[in-house]
This record gives structure tokens, sequence and C-alpha cells, in this order.
């Protein structure tokens, strides 16, 4: 039942940290911040990476990852037909607070990128 426990809550955060044998879970508590500030970035989207990071790319061939995104964006990132299309990226910053195995605050934080909205560009 722990088990299922922790996967439930790492699959609600989006974030899951192996660190050799033992799992390390995120929580989007009450204590995690997230920036009040909205970036936007006009960018191509390149896909997935191996680690399982969003890959875009702007006009300046600067390469841009972000770890999660909103279910509202309206789209999945796992189609690979979005692959080399063009987007306008609204994301925020959010702050995780890092849990052990027993379920409880390491005292660590993890700052994410998040897409909150995607717009296709022509």
């Amino acid at each position: 039942m722990k088990t299922k426990a922790i996967f439930y809550v790492a699959f609600l955060s989006g974030a899951i940290f192996f660190t050799g044998t033992s799992m390390t879970t995120l929580k989007n508590s009450s204590k995690t911040e997230m920036s009040a500030e909205e970036n936007i970035l006009n960018a191509t989207y390149k896909g997935i990476t191996e680690e399982g990071l969003y890959l875009f790319q702007d006009d300046s061939r600067k390469e841009h990852h972000f770890d999660d995104y909103s279910e509202e964006i309206g789209g999945d990132l796992y189609n690979d037909e979005l692959i080399g299309k063009k987007f306008k990226v609204t994301w925020v910053q959010e702050k995780f607070e890092e849990y052990d195995d027993d379920d409880n605050p390491t005292g660590k934080y993890l700052t994410i990128r998040k897409i909150t909205k995607l717009e296709k560009l022509k």
C-alpha cells in the first residue's frame, strides 16, 4: 500500500527521482512556491530528451528545457506530430519540497520550469 501511495503522490506532483536504490518524491505541498511572473518564449518544439525534459529551441538556436506542463495547454507533448512546430510557450517556475522514503521532508527544494500555455504559431 505504501508503494501505491508514494507513486500516487509522485504522479500528482509530476516528478519522481531515483537515487541509487532509494526513491525520493517531490510534493506540491502548501509550502510550494510558484513565481508570479509568467515568462513567454517563441520556440520550435524538438521533442523529449533522454532525461524526460521537454525541449524547445528559439530562433537563435538556444535550447530551453521544461520539466512539466499543465493539462490545460490543450495538447500532448508526447505527440511526435508536434515536433518541428513553432509555439508561443508561456511558463512559470515552481518550487517543490523533497520528501524521503519515509515521507518526511528533507529540507531540500527543487525548482522546476512548467509550461502553462502553448499556442501554435504559423
